[in-house]
């Protein structure tokens, strides 16, 4: 495994690091772009994205976790652009840019939160693309009604007090005034009337928004949640259900369990790992070199390069 540091960019200077296998650049496997969530630095939330582009190496596979104009080692560009705007068009140099020196021609986005929209984005509109992994998305389908927002804010409120009914220092808290008592109960209502099997809405057609067209294009999508949050949440508000997704053979849809937003627990970044190899070896057609990468979970090699 080799890690080097590099700089690239139109408007501005980029910073990234390329973290590639010792035989060099396959360029006949996809190249995978991590890319910054929110204000936070390349090394991604919990610093998740270091090990596992160095496990991508010594599956073969070639990455670039690279910093948006104005985070981390990137110098803010004098562009006026809308910054979300801009990170995708910067994501599309980043791409230019590995071409171009590695005569690479596919990639695979990974994001979370601001950076799986980056990453949603980039893959409706760059045929490059040929897969993306999106964590906590909230652009999924696609564009949000205020309606939408408001019932999927109340579904991912409902599912973080019901996490906490059964815990008697929330009840403390709740009694003492430091929780919000009106979230609390609205949650105990939705609960009841599901029990009394009263339907909180009527029964509409699932919409899939742009993620047909994705399927149709041949892109591979895998988008991972954590259970409550609100980009699942408003993703449920357009399809219903999650079985409203199985027409879409190349949509891989998972949740996760007792984490949070930014996968804080080792147990689920490492859950994380292995739901991409395994993806990414099933529908990237590179099976045998992700494979590999999966029987080999010994530690990654030491670096001081970040």
């Amino acid at each position: 495994m080799r890690e080097e540091a590099v700089i690239f960019g139109v408007d501005s200077p980029l910073a990234g690091i390329v973290t590639m296998p010792d035989a060099g650049v396959a360029a006949a496997l996809p190249v995978f772009l991590f890319f910054n969530s929110g204000i936070g630095h390349r090394v991604g939330p919990n610093r998740m994205y270091v090990p596992f582009a160095r496990k991508l190496a010594g599956a073969g596979i070639t990455s670039l976790r690279f910093d948006f104009s104005g985070i981390g080692d990137s110098p803010a560009s004098p562009s006026l652009t809308d910054p979300e705007e801009r990170a995708v068009g910067e994501a599309s140099q980043a791409m230019d840019y590995i071409g171009q020196r590695f005569g690479a021609d596919a990639f695979v986005p990974v994001g979370l939160c601001s950076g799986a929209n980056v990453g949603f984005v980039l893959t409706l509109r760059d045929q490059r693309v040929r897969g993306a992994v999106l964590i906590n998305p909230a652009t999924i389908p696609g564009s949000h009604t205020p309606a939408q927002y408001a019932e999927a804010q109340k579904r991912s409120q409902s599912q973080h007090y019901a996490s906490r009914l059964t815990d008697p220092k929330s009840w403390m808290r709740a009694l003492t005034g430091r929780s919000n008592l009106i979230a609390a109960g609205n949650t105990a209502v939705r609960f009841a009337r599901r029990a009394l099997g009263v339907k909180e809405s009527s029964a509409k057609s699932p919409d899939l928004g742009l993620l047909p067209e994705l399927n149709e294009r041949g892109v591979e999508l895998l988008a991972v949640y954590t259970k409550g949050d609100l980009g699942i949440e408003l993703l449920m508000t357009h399809v219903g259900r999650p079985q409203s997704l199985s027409s879409l053979e190349r949509f891989q849809l998972e949740i996760l369990s007792d984490t949070d937003h930014v996968l804080t627990p080792l147990w689920a970044q490492r859950r994380l790992e292995e739901l991409v190899f395994d993806w990414a070896a099933r529908r990237l057609s590179v099976g045998q070199a992700m494979a590999r990468g999966t029987r080999d979970r010994s530690a990654a090699p030491q670096s001081s390069v970040r």
